[in-house]
């Protein structure tokens, strides 16, 4: 067994370490010969045994959706109910920016104003109707059963 010399950080900055020798002679196969792999050791995979989740207990609701509407109306239920508190909610504030900070009324700060309020009030509650509809209360169940198994397994 050869002693092998060891390296230091000075041997990476000499440009003799960075120049490839070929460790073996190949020569290049000629045409139609047969070039045969070179024998290697195939690698030892390990591999995870993971048992089956034994729980003794009753199957657990699932949840499945169910409309018995279509898309369409719960479209229109959620227009009908956040259109009036987005509008309420930016006429407070265009009423707070003329009255408290002296914008004035027809302004386009102040048009600004109840359109980013409008906008705030209308995604807080599609959010909220996105995490509380059938589909978001299942996509949620599916998430936490997912890392009950995940911590288990």
């Amino acid at each position: 067994m050869s002693k092998q010399k060891r390296l230091t950080n000075l041997d990476y900055m000499q440009p003799d370490y960075w120049t490839d020798e070929p460790s073996t002679a190949i020569t290049p196969a000629k045409r139609g010969e047969l070039v045969r792999p070179q024998p290697q050791q195939t690698p030892v995979v390990a591999r995870r045994i993971v048992e089956p989740l034994d729980i003794n207990l009753p199957q657990q609701s699932t949840m499945a959706v169910d409309m018995r509407t279509s898309a369409i109306d719960r479209a229109q239920g959620f227009s009908i109910e956040t259109h009036q508190l987005s509008a309420v909610t930016g006429l407070l504030a265009v009423l707070v920016a003329v009255v408290g900070f002296g914008h004035p009324f027809l302004a386009m700060s102040t048009l600004w104003t109840f359109g980013v309020w409008y906008t705030i009030v209308w995604l807080a509650a599609w959010l909220f109707h996105r995490i509380v509809s059938p589909e978001g209360l299942a996509f949620f169940n599916s998430i936490m059963m997912w890392r009950y198994i995940n911590r288990r397994g």
